[in-house]
């Protein structure tokens, strides 16, 4: 998921989450677990940045578990994200 702002002036203190889901863990024998969903990423964009303090958080999902079943494959972490501020002249 992108988040995208583009302005004049940013003052960003909140929060900005796209961090990917986490994968399911395995249900039974011989199944495997979910694989964790990758983050997006957000750009911000201004001519001019003030507070610029806020949190941008962008780590994949972290991959599911066997829940102690045998024959399982545990799911793989999903791929972090990125951010980037660009200030505009």
């Amino acid at each position: 998921m992108p988040v995208i702002f583009v302005c004049n002036t940013i003052n960003f203190t909140g929060t900005i989450d796209v961090r990917g889901g986490n994968g399911g863990n395995a249900g039974k024998i011989d199944s495997g677990a979910g694989g964790g969903g990758g983050a997006g990423y957000v750009v911000l964009a201004a001519v001019s940045f003030t507070a610029n303090s806020g949190t941008i958080r962008t780590t994949g999902g972290l991959g599911g578990t066997c829940n102690s079943y045998s024959g399982c494959g545990a799911g793989g972490n999903g791929g972090n994200g990125w951010s980037y501020s660009i200030t505009i002249q």
